[in-house]
């Protein structure tokens, strides 16, 4: 089983992970992260992955993020998130990506997909009131670049993920042009 996050700065793992470990049931399993894609198997050669994701990179420059205050998403369960004022689309867009080639099958169950920082999970209204009340004086804000991620990985369900592989982001303009050059030299 894989999945593919953003990393995020210490001081904002930091802030956030005394609120995860008390709100969040998931937070024994991974550290503070912004998820691009669900988790999802896999099953041509891992190396097929990693040159996907590679390229991804490649093509794709570091992202700012400006995460301000905190909200209640309610879905399958409510969720606290940190959501984003700055940074969402593009990492939508690199989220898009990343669902082509050989992701390409996972590309419908992915939709609607926002980008944030989940901090909190609750099954039960009232458990998240009380939260809501808690929280009362959190007022986080953070600015901070995704310049790669990260490809996790995990043999069972319940099991602690662990990073199989970080990808850069990295294209630039410059960048880009050597690309077309180097193409329009073929």
């Amino acid at each position: 089983m894989y999945t593919i996050v953003a990393p995020v700065p210490e001081n904002l793992a930091k802030a956030v992970e005394p609120y995860r470990q008390q709100y969040d049931p998931l937070a024994r399993l991974a550290p503070p992260h912004i998820s691009l894609l669900d988790p999802f198997q896999f099953v041509l050669r891992p190396e097929t992955l990693y040159a996907h994701l590679s390229d991804i990179g490649e093509t794709h420059a570091p992202i700012k993020v400006f995460l301000v205050g905190w909200h209640v998403h309610e879905g399958k369960e409510y969720q606290l998130q940190l959501p984003m004022t700055a940074g969402q689309s593009e990492l939508i867009a690199l989220q898009a990506e990343l669902l082509t080639g050989p992701l390409s099958s996972l590309a419908g169950a992915e939709k609607g997909y926002r980008p944030a920082l989940v901090f909190g999970r609750f099954t039960q209204a009232a458990a998240l009131e009380q939260a809501k009340r808690a929280l009362k004086g959190f007022e986080p804000q953070f600015v901070f670049r995704v310049g790669h991620l990260e490809l996790w990985q995990r043999d069972e369900a319940g099991q602690p993920w662990r990073v199989e592989m970080k990808f850069s982001l990295k294209a630039t303009v410059a960048g880009r042009a050597r690309r077309e050059r180097a193409e329009d030299n073929v």
